[in-house]
């Protein structure tokens, strides 16, 4: 996961594809949504449309896509379905034709003054290299590994940016002062996509088989827990 987000931070791709799975594309966007904050130009393949079909799942791509502000093409990679859109999509992304307005997810007010407050600094030091307001959201998130690949790659390093630090005490202090302590803000953060993914599937993905979407949910409750997803895992 890291190798893959390094390479999309800091490859400099000119688009991203990600691949999901139709048979369980609730749990999938949440994938799709953290690559969208960190790089606008993506595509979404819906794949395994035909073992959908099969469970009585119908996803409405067009929906899908105007939601999501991106490409979203249906594929049966087996069958080679929909790879030639999904060539052509990835084109349009890159060459500025797909007109693209990615959807943003919105987190607690608290959350989101915090991210104003650090984002003009950040934006400062980065000049334009990477998403700003994705950088803010993992600085205030303690993210280590993030930290030091930021290092590495674009030589920033917000302990040595007098402005960044600065600002990120101070936006972490009204972070606590609104009851999101550092131990929290990644929790917040984590539902907030979550639940933004729930909404987008309910609004796109209809299952005729109504005990399916319900099993899948229980499934992913399971394996999200704190108190049994880690030990599972």
């Amino acid at each position: 996961e890291e190798i893959a987000r390094d390479f999309i931070c800091f490859g400099e791709p000119d688009a991203a594809v990600v691949v999901a799975d139709a048979t369980c594309l609730e749990r999938n966007l949440n994938l799709v949504l953290q690559v969208m904050e960190i790089r606008g130009k993506t595509v979404l393949c819906v794949n395994l449309l035909d073992e959908a079909k099969k469970k009585g799942i119908q996803i409405d791509l067009g929906a899908l896509s105007q939601k999501l502000g991106i490409p979203v093409v249906g594929t049966s990679a087996r069958s080679g379905k929909g790879l030639k859109d999904l060539t052509a999509a990835v084109a349009a992304v890159c060459g500025g034709k797909a007109g693209l307005h990615p959807y943003r997810i919105t987190y607690r007010r608290e959350i989101e003054d915090a991210v104003a407050l650090l984002q003009p600094a950040v934006e400062a030091a980065l000049g334009g290299k990477l998403n700003a307001r994705w950088v803010a959201l993992k600085l205030l998130d303690g993210d280590r590994s993030l930290m030091k690949s930021l290092k590495r790659y674009l030589g920033f390093d917000p302990a040595q940016r007098g402005d960044v630090s600065a600002r990120l005490a101070q936006a972490r202090e009204s972070l606590a002062k609104a009851g999101i302590p550092p131990e929290s803000f990644r929790d917040e953060v984590v539902t907030a996509i979550v639940r933004a993914g729930e909404a987008l599937a309910r609004e796109t993905v209809v299952c005729k088989k109504k005990g399916y979407a319900e099993r899948d949910r229980k499934i992913d409750r399971i394996l999200t827990s704190k108190a049994t997803g880690i030990p599972i895992m």
